[in-house]
């Protein structure tokens, strides 16, 4: 797993750095910042405790958020580092279970039009933390975990501040499980 980190890595500096001259008077930083809600799946065991929880009357909140930074490669692509985390409570009478899912990654950011439609592919490391009133904290070690975007960049020039509006669909893979997720988001962006 280190080596495809860091082959990833490695690919994702050689093409920011392949940069034609004529580009750099008009590529730019990119960071992103933005929250959400929507829904994950820990796979069929775990997820059959999270209904029976829910038939109990449990109140279930499940919150969204991630971060991005990058650099232009060209005109209609961004590389991008980014970490993005799904917080998934269960609150339960006297008792809460919180899973929190994070994935750190590298990618890209491609707009078609230049500006408007914005879709994104994402691969890094993932890991998962569950906490449950009285419990010790459990932990997973990191492994392989991947995310998809797509979202409509409301600022119509191709630089300056922006609002987005869309979707984000992660993934991890820890032994046998795939833990995913979809979100709904909305976030602030300097492009």
């Amino acid at each position: 797993m280190k080596k495809l980190a860091l082959v990833l890595i490695a690919g994702l500096v050689l093409l920011a750095q392949n940069i034609s001259a004529q580009d750099q008077q008009n590529r730019s930083l990119y960071f992103d910042i933005g929250m959400g809600t929507g829904a994950v799946s820990y796979g069929e065991e775990l997820d059959d405790v999270m209904k029976i929880l829910d038939g109990l009357g449990a109140d279930r909140t499940t919150i969204y958020a991630d971060i991005a930074a990058g650099i232009a490669a060209t005109q209609k692509m961004y590389v991008i580092f980014s970490a993005a985390a799904f917080a998934d409570g269960l609150h339960y009478q006297n008792e809460s279970i919180i899973m929190t899912s994070i994935l750190a990654s590298g990618g890209i950011r491609y707009y078609p039009f230049v500006t408007g439609l914005q879709i994104g592919a994402e691969m890094g490391m993932g890991t998962i933390k569950i906490e449950v009133t009285g419990e010790e904290e459990i932990e997973s070690d990191p492994e392989i975990g991947g995310k998809f975007t797509a979202a409509y960049d409301f600022d119509s020039t191709k630089t300056g501040a922006a609002l987005q509006i869309g979707v984000s669909l992660l993934y991890s893979i820890f032994e046998e499980d795939t833990i995913s997720g979809g979100a709904l988001f909305a976030k602030f962006a300097y492009k």
